[in-house]
């Protein structure tokens, strides 16, 4: 089986192509950060712009002439969206078919890819750092404004209500008591967020460019939104980058943290954030919202009703729990919602397409590895446009060729080099050697 190129090149892609393509990449970086809090108003609901504009993205993609159409991928997604459907067929608790559209809209996008060689992809991904070099900037600036002066100035004051989303903690503050807000970068929609696109950030840096004050901005910024799931995102696959990076340097300076650590433990700030660890257990905690009571609603559908496990409860019935079922506020991570939505029937295949997209051709496993752990464990991202396309853009829109991943394989093995690849954009093998 090949990937057949929806407009096959003999040759490298011309000027105007690869304008396009850059075009598209960079539409889709910018809508996932400075447009995180962007929306359009429909109706009585809120779009976020990050999903039209990633169609316009794709159609830049598919205008340049080197767009390909993934055909495992769209095998996988056909049952899946088919599975969905037929799932329909049994009695619901509660229906949305937007909730449905919306999901099989958003994920259509992932079954497009474009061709990058290694440098091109690199300076794809300079173009996301330079960004968030930005957002840990403002991050910084924010929390800075409120030791000096006290205030806390928004852009966001100045922009019709109707076009920001609402319903997001955008600044909360560090806790019970406290008027100190948390800092979002302006443009993100929770400090959660500001601190996972800032550790995949550090990840990043680490895997292809090793540049020391970057980190350390990125890190200054992930302290300054006192989010744990940055934090925890690092901790988790952090020591894997370095390692696999063979950055071992990077571990040096860890004595000196931790005396660091000893001599501000007691410090608001810090405290602040080690304080999340005895999150667990506590009422209305971050930690309770984000896996204790998706954990409990899931439980209780599978014991309630194992044919509802099964089939699902319906599209956007997630939405309706706390009323139906009196569970406290959550944000259902993606694999939560599916199941309870979708049932077994429906998220097994849509799981199968995910893991597919994100693993089959990846640049790199370990960053894959970092934002599919992002996507389906630190927020409900099942319907977020802002994660969704910050995987598609980093892990599944530019993947590794099979050339490329012969010639890394043959490296690896200490083997001569294969012979010189084909033109580019010329059809390859899923089953190359990887």
């Amino acid at each position: 089986m090949t990937r057949d190129p929806i407009s096959a090149l003999a040759s490298a892609p011309t000027e105007t192509q690869a304008g396009l393509r850059t075009a598209g990449f960079a539409v889709l970086i910018l809508s996932v950060t400075f447009g995180q809090r962007l929306c359009f108003p429909f109706s009585d609901m809120q779009v976020p712009i990050a999903a039209p504009l990633a169609y316009v993205s794709l159609a830049l993609f598919i205008t340049s002439g080197l767009a390909r159409i993934d055909a495992i991928g769209l095998l996988l997604y056909a049952a899946s969206i088919t599975a969905m459907i037929a799932t329909f067929l049994a009695p619901k608790l509660w229906f949305s078919i937007f909730s449905f559209v919306y999901l099989a809209g958003l994920y259509f996008v992932w079954l497009f890819s474009v061709d990058v060689d290694r440098d091109t992809y690199k300076r794809y991904l300079m173009l996301y750092q330079r960004v968030m070099l930005v957002m840990a900037v403002i991050a910084l600036a924010q929390f800075a404004e409120q030791l000096t002066t006290g205030t806390r100035f928004s852009l966001f004051e100045h922009v019709p209500k109707g076009y920001w989303i609402e319903g997001y903690n955008t600044r909360p503050t560090l806790g019970w008591g406290s008027d100190f807000h948390k800092s979002n970068g302006e443009f993100f929609l929770e400090p959660s967020f500001l601190s996972q696109f800032l550790a995949v950030a550090v990840i990043i840096e680490i895997l292809f460019f090793g540049s020391w004050p970057r980190i350390a901005l990125y890190g200054a910024g992930i302290f300054c939104s006192f989010s744990g799931t940055g934090m925890l995102l690092l901790v988790i696959f952090g020591i894997a980058t370095i390692v696999k990076a063979r950055r071992y340097e990077l571990l040096y300076p860890l004595p000196l943290l931790f005396v660091l650590y000893l001599l501000v433990q007691d410090n608001e700030y810090v405290t602040a954030i080690t304080g999340r660890v005895g999150e667990f257990g506590a009422e209305g905690s971050s930690a309770q919202i984000r896996f204790e009571t998706p954990n409990e609603a899931l439980l209780d559908l599978v014991n309630r009703d194992f044919t509802g496990f099964l089939i699902g409860r319906g599209p956007g019935v997630v939405d309706q729990l706390g009323e139906l079922y009196r569970y406290g506020e959550s944000n259902y991570p993606a694999l939560h919602k599916l199941l309870i939505e979708y049932g077994l029937v429906g998220t097994i295949p849509f799981v199968a397409f995910l893991c597919w997209r994100f693993f089959a051709w990846p640049r790199s496993r370990v960053l894959a590895g970092a934002l599919f752990f992002m996507y389906m464990v630190l927020s409900g991202s099942l319907l977020q446009p802002h994660t969704i396309f910050l995987a598609y853009a980093l892990a599944v829109a530019l993947p590794l060729s099979s050339e490329e991943a012969a010639l890394n394989r043959a490296r690896r093995l200490g083997l001569a080099a294969p012979e010189a690849p084909p033109a580019y954009g010329a059809a390859r093998s899923y089953g190359a050697a990887r």
